[in-house]
């Protein structure tokens, strides 16, 4: 039982450390693309 925290807890620790940035990045990318798209839709109108 407490190899299975021990894993659990280890298992967590990456997913976070891999997540973080990922979700930074993606977050980033997403708001260039929200002003790219809006940028384009003004100078359409």
């Amino acid at each position: 039982m407490v190899l299975h925290v021990n894993t659990y807890r280890i298992l967590c620790h990456y997913i976070c450390i891999l997540t973080i940035p990922m979700v930074r990045t993606g977050l980033f990318e997403n708001r260039n693309f929200v002003d790219t798209f809006s940028n384009i839709s003004y100078s359409m109108h």
